[in-house]
């Protein structure tokens, strides 16, 4: 059953895509998980307190979308859902070429928590949307492939940046794209109305 179902999911665009949607959600957040710490510790002051702040915030404010996201993806539009929050997650990063302040830093933590967590509890329910109770754990293994690679990957990005030019401006900016990216790559997947 594994090996024909396997065969079927292989020719559903969905297959393909939906590891590199992974990938780029991963990088886009990777590149904030990693780097944000040093940029609010180093580059503008802030105690190394109030920066783990910033970590606890995004990581606290994560738990709801994780609980949300797939209750809404499950009962409305699936790939609206997720594309909702990899637009959240991208362009909340925006808000970092202005942050200055503690407080800010803890407002952008708030939001980007909650596209990151939307982000990634999501692909189950599109996972059953599209190939509903078939063994999907090959489906699923890949996908999970692309995430560890855009982690690896986005966690490497923002400091050899930094250390080249030392900004992370185009680190931000690289985050921002792959995160738009995924909302781009999820609107042209097939629709899920139909298993």
């Amino acid at each position: 059953r594994s090996k024909v179902f396997l065969q079927h999911a292989r020719r559903t665009r969905a297959f393909w895509s939906l590891p590199t949607i992974h990938h780029l959600g991963c990088v886009g957040h990777a590149v904030i998980m990693v780097n944000v710490v040093f940029f609010a510790t180093e580059i503008h002051g802030i105690a190394v307190v109030g920066a783990a702040l910033i970590v606890s915030i995004y990581s606290l404010s994560s738990v709801a979308s994780r609980f949300m996201t797939p209750v809404l993806a499950d009962r409305f539009w699936g790939k609206g859902v997720m594309a909702l929050a990899y637009f959240l997650q991208g362009i909340t990063v925006a808000l970092l070429f202005w942050t200055q302040d503690p407080w800010q830093f803890y407002v952008f933590a708030v939001l980007f928590g909650i596209g990151l967590g939307g982000e990634m509890s999501a692909f189950l329910v599109i996972n059953r949307q599209y190939y509903g109770m078939g063994p999907v754990r090959t489906v699923f293994g890949f996908q999970s492939m692309g995430a560890g690679l855009g982690m690896a990957l986005g966690g490497l990005i923002g400091g050899v940046i930094y250390d080249i030019l030392g900004s992370y401006d185009i680190a931000w900016v690289i985050s921002i794209a792959a995160s738009l990216g995924g909302v781009v790559a999820i609107l042209f997947l097939e629709s899920t109305s139909r298993i």
